[in-house]
């Protein structure tokens, strides 16, 4: 199953949100500015919206492979040992990022059954950001799954 579009779809979205924290800076410094009377709680919006921006668009950025990599081991070997390097390090990738999923989502789990608030002037779910971290996280364990399943065929087929 591809999750292409769907990577895609989580992006966008995330990049509607760095409009909606945009939005509720210029309302906040408007109201504060012109009318002595800034925008409730809009430092904990922005920080609620912060994490999905992060971990929407985090599945989508991997899957390009715009983040950083350093192939000082992986330049010396053979095609074959590239693939054998690629595949463990995604492994340990794979490994990684479903411990992180799994504990995130208990932190966020237990938010939600205390129905703990963030300390704002107005009330504001601490659960809404917590939830963030797991879902895109989830995203992901996906895409290092079917990556290492990907090149495991790869080596096998060779």
């Amino acid at each position: 199953m591809n999750f292409d579009k769907v990577y895609y779809i989580l992006a966008v979205f995330g990049g509607a949100l760095i409009i909606v924290n945009t939005l509720t800076g210029v309302i906040d410094v408007v109201g504060r500015s012109f009318f002595n009377q800034p925008l409730q709680g809009q430092v904990e919006i922005t920080s609620v919206v912060l994490v999905y921006i992060v971990f929407l668009g985090y599945a989508y950025s991997e899957r390009k492979n715009a983040h950083i990599r350093i192939m000082f081991f992986g330049n010396k070997l053979s095609e074959r040992g590239k693939l054998i390097y690629e595949s463990f390090i995604t492994l340990l990738a794979f490994v990684f990022f479903s411990i992180v999923t799994y504990s995130t989502w208990i932190y966020f789990w237990r938010s939600w059954e205390a129905r703990e608030t963030m300390l704002a002037s107005i009330r504001i779910p601490a659960w809404y950001a917590k939830f963030a971290v797991p879902l895109g996280l989830v995203f992901i364990v996906i895409l290092f799954g079917t990556r290492l399943f990907s090149l495991v065929k790869k080596i096998a087929r060779r």
